[in-house]
């Protein structure tokens, strides 16, 4: 198949270099994305999403620009050169593979891998709990009434508020420290702002069924950008 003004040959190469040769290996920035809502989506930790795309702090994205969102291959070429240049630059450019150490001593001040650190963002029944091997619950879901106040779990930094994450209706998504996310899905009213901080208890946003068939908060916690069981953080009730 030829289409008029591109070379067929382009065409592969371009299809092959979005996909990764069978993975979806780049994604399209749009308005509203923060490098920690696309690693959330893509299950990659924010830090290895800036250094695959040699994004440095504060993380500013642009609407359209391409972000890998998968290990760079040893063969790399960039989405966001044209695709006369993909075809033209036949040289490949070597990328070493991307290693996030885990932390060692700088630590937060909370003690993330003890339940004291962490309080429960609303109180209620549990409607389904964590499971690893279920993409639709990889946090746990908490029943509410619509208004209930939703509460941080731990003292952060929010870093993503919208609706952009397919499932999750109005998105809230604070940071802990580096190796630690929260998040709280399907609210009705959000009360905080991207970059404001906010502390273990305070009120973020209202219970809502934004993006769900009955009034629940669901919440995840992620550690370097793996989900894991929020109930083996979360204090005992």
């Amino acid at each position: 198949m030829h289409i008029k003004g591109l070379p067929s040959v382009s065409i592969v190469l371009f299809i092959l270099l979005l996909t990764g040769c069978g993975k979806f290996a780049y994604y399209k920035v749009k308005p509203g994305d923060t490098l920690y809502s696309i690693g959330w989506q893509y299950g990659a930790d924010y830090r290895q999403l800036a250094a695959w795309n040699d994004i440095q702090a504060p993380y500013i994205l642009k609407p359209g620009q391409w972000l890998r969102v998968v290990p760079q291959d040893p063969y790399y070429k960039d989405p966001n050169i044209a695709d006369e240049r993909v075809v033209q630059n036949s040289k490949p450019v070597f990328r070493p593979p991307v290693v996030v150490k885990p932390e060692t001593k700088r630590r937060s001040s909370l003690q993330f891998d003890r339940t004291q650190g962490w309080q429960w963002p609303v109180i209620g029944p549990l409607l389904y709990t964590y499971s690893s091997k279920d993409t639709r619950k990889q946090g746990i879901g908490v029943q509410g009434r619509l208004g209930q106040p939703v509460r941080a779990a731990a003292d952060g930094q929010v870093v993503y508020s919208g609706t952009g994450l397919v499932g999750y209706g109005h998105l809230v998504i604070i940071k802990h420290n580096d190796a630690f996310l929260s998040a709280y899905g399907h609210n009705a009213r959000v009360l905080v702002k991207e970059g404001q901080f906010v502390r273990r208890g305070q009120q973020i946003a209202t219970l809502g069924r934004s993006g769900a068939r009955q009034p629940l908060l669901h919440f995840e916690i992620r550690k370097n950008g793996k989900a894991v069981n929020p109930l083996a953080y979360l204090p005992k009730l």
